[in-house]
């Protein structure tokens, strides 16, 4: 992404939802959007976050520890604020692991996969730990306080374990984080925050998250991404569709006999070998595993290939 929304509530009290990365263009952007609206660092009160993701948190430590702000976090994102490093460390671990059980060692894709590992090293020079007394943890079912309303907190993971939404049922507005942008968002490789051994099938966590979205008939959509828009439940529809053809086309190519990732990638991703691509994959399958369409099994190099079932 080449930007990143933060949103301010500028009454009661001045409060921002996300932050940005902790980069120099992130702070003097953030600077120039307070100043626009009358305020200065200083004058935030809260800075609530939506997930434990870099571009939404990074910056979090620097305007807490300007501001004299609480950064507020909920339970599934909470253990980041203090202890980034092992989180991410962690992190970094499952996303290698995960791609060296499915793409053979020779393999063009793994090559590339390997030359994004410097851009995951990066992460950490631009996302700070909170210092413990600029930290409140929140529970979800309590919901939050913003702009002089109490917004309902919903928890969806699919795009990361640790996102949480935020929803007035008066308005119908939310502030949607990734869980909705214009474009489909992609189901980061990441451990689930309750089975906190195992790596969280974000895809089809993600598609049970979209039908809940469904459900609450949103007004509009406040994004992490890109501009608010309106109709959401037509843009959910649409990306909805597109994700059930991928998985269509994809439980075709297994059942004419394709079983290995890099192939089936290939397949589905011609022209586009990018990491977006790659966890897209991944969740292609993890769906019609879930669904009992597939199974998956080691062979003789402890690679995982794909069977239909």
């Amino acid at each position: 992404m080449k930007s990143v929304n933060c949103w301010l509530f500028k009454y009661p009290e001045p409060t921002l939802l996300d932050c940005g990365e902790n980069t120099k263009e992130s702070w003097e952007a953030l600077l120039v959007g307070l100043k626009t609206n009358g305020l200065a660092i200083k004058d935030i009160n809260k800075i609530v976050i939506t997930h434990a993701h870099v571009d939404h948190m990074g910056m979090a430590s620097r305007v807490a520890q300007e501001s004299g702000a609480k950064v507020y976090l909920s339970e599934y994102a909470s253990d980041w604020a203090e202890h980034v490093e092992v989180m991410w460390n962690q992190r970094t671990k499952l996303i290698r692991q995960t791609f060296v059980e499915l793409i053979d060692t020779t393999s063009p894709i793994l090559q590339f996969f390997n030359s994004q590992n410097s851009g995951f090293n990066q992460i950490l020079n631009m996302w700070e730990a909170i210092p413990s007394d600029r930290v409140a943890k929140f529970e979800s079912r309590d919901g939050i306080e913003m702009g002089g309303r109490q917004w309902e907190v919903i928890y969806a993971p699919g795009h990361s374990s640790s996102q949480t939404v935020f929803f007035d049922p008066n308005s119908r507005e939310i502030m949607s984080a990734d869980m909705l942008l214009a474009i489909t968002p992609t189901p980061v490789i990441e451990f689930d925050p309750i089975e906190s051994d195992k790596r969280q099938m974000g895809l089809p966590k993600m598609l049970e998250s979209f039908h809940k979205m469904k459900a609450l008939n949103i007004s509009i959509a406040y994004p992490g991404h890109y501009a608010p828009f309106e109709q959401v439940n037509d843009v959910i529809d649409t990306q909805l569709t597109r994700i059930e053809t991928r998985l269509e086309f994809a439980l075709t190519k297994i059942k004419d006999g394709i079983k290995d990732f890099d192939r089936l990638f290939l397949e589905l991703y011609p022209k586009r070998a990018h990491f977006p691509a790659l966890v897209m994959m991944i969740g292609y399958l993890d769906v019609l595993e879930d669904r009992g369409l597939i199974r998956k099994e080691k062979d003789e190099n402890d690679k995982f290939k794909f069977y239909p079932i």
